[in-house]
């Protein structure tokens, strides 16, 4: 099987190239050649700036501070930014509303999308680096986790595009029904991060991207939390790994979740709620796996390394709430909440 070779160069990066490369005294032939550069499809552009929350303007230190990460912004009313370099309310893993690790990096995002009873909505947005091109087809994706602590999970997180930051900067949030792409399936998934997406075909020339439940709760459906933690009303997400594109294939990889859900393979922990032991399996060998309990408070409790299926006695810990993690050699990894 072929395999083709991407080569990822900005326009400065090519500038940079070229003067090393090619002598001062065709130099003149230097913008003939980048503008041929240029036009080439080298690799597939990632519109989103800070896709992955990673860069910060500072270390939040409460709620509501998105703007803290660089880029993003509030276009209503109080959304949140986690990282790690915080060890409190907004940190990474632990936090607010739960517990869960970076699907990239060290931070991500954080949205309240509905309560089932009223059209209140936290949204986050930014500027695309370039406008969209009308009558061209686009990728978008995002990964989202349900908070730990919220009581209900929904439908209908998604991507909406306008033409300008003002038609969205709001402070009271009012359904339109409509995202140009959305999930349809309730997101339930609180132990690891889902993938929202899709693609559609740009109808004006967009330069402004937000993300949120669009639709009014009338027409948003849910469910209770399975998680143990389900203890605040509404329905809570975090929000990592951000993708707009004109290239299936880069936004795949930006999306490509290299957790057990992406590749088929399953690991399972068991009983929940335990008494004396947990016990693991998997549907393919797991070699060098580690097992780590924290506390609520993310002290770690408990560390075993196993290979194969196993069970561990945690018969010492007193009865509670507790968060676990499984690594695995070739990648798998699976993590959450657990109840004696």
């Amino acid at each position: 099987m072929k395999s083709a070779i991407y080569i990822c160069l900005s326009q400065t990066a090519i500038r940079g190239l070229l003067k090393m490369i090619i002598p001062q005294k065709i130099s003149g032939r230097l913008a003939l050649v980048f503008a041929f550069l240029s036009a080439l499809n080298l690799c597939g552009q990632n519109l989103i700036s800070n896709y992955s929350f990673e860069d910060t303007v500072s270390c939040p230190d409460d709620v509501s501070q998105i703007g803290k990460s660089k880029n993003w912004y509030s276009c209503g009313p109080t959304p949140d930014y986690y990282n790690a370099c915080n060890k409190g309310v907004v940190g990474v893993p632990n936090n607010f509303f739960g517990f869960q690790f970076a699907e990239f990096g060290n931070s991500y995002g954080g949205i309240y999308i509905s309560s089932g009873m009223d059209d209140i909505r936290e949204v986050i947005g930014q500027n695309l680096s370039n406008q969209l091109t009308i009558g061209k087809k686009y990728y978008v994706g995002f990964k989202a986790s349900l908070g730990d602590r919220s009581k209900i999970a929904s439908n209908n997180l998604g991507v909406l595009f306008c033409t300008n930051s003002r038609e969205s900067n709001s402070k009271l949030f009012k359904a339109c029904n409509y995202a140009h792409i959305y999930s349809n399936e309730i997101i339930e998934n609180y132990e690891g991060w889902t993938v929202i997406s899709g693609s559609f075909i740009a109808d004006s020339s967009y330069s402004f991207v937000m993300i949120s439940n669009f639709f009014a709760d009338s027409i948003t459906k849910y469910n209770l939390s399975k998680s143990p933690l389900a203890l605040l009303g509404g329905a809570y997400y975090y929000i990592d790994d951000v993708c707009v594109s004109e290239d299936s294939i880069f936004c795949y990889k930006t999306l490509k979740n290299e957790t057990n859900y992406e590749i088929g393979l399953t690991i399972n922990l068991f009983p929940n709620p335990f008494l004396d032991f947990i016990n693991i399996s998997s549907d393919a060998q797991i070699v060098n796996g580690e097992f780590v309990m924290y506390d609520v408070n993310l002290r770690q409790l408990l560390f075993r390394s196993f290979d194969g299926d196993t069970n561990i006695d945690v018969r010492e810990l007193p009865q509670g709430i507790y968060y676990y993690t499984i690594n695995c050699k070739d990648g798998r990894s699976k993590k959450g909440t657990i109840v004696k």
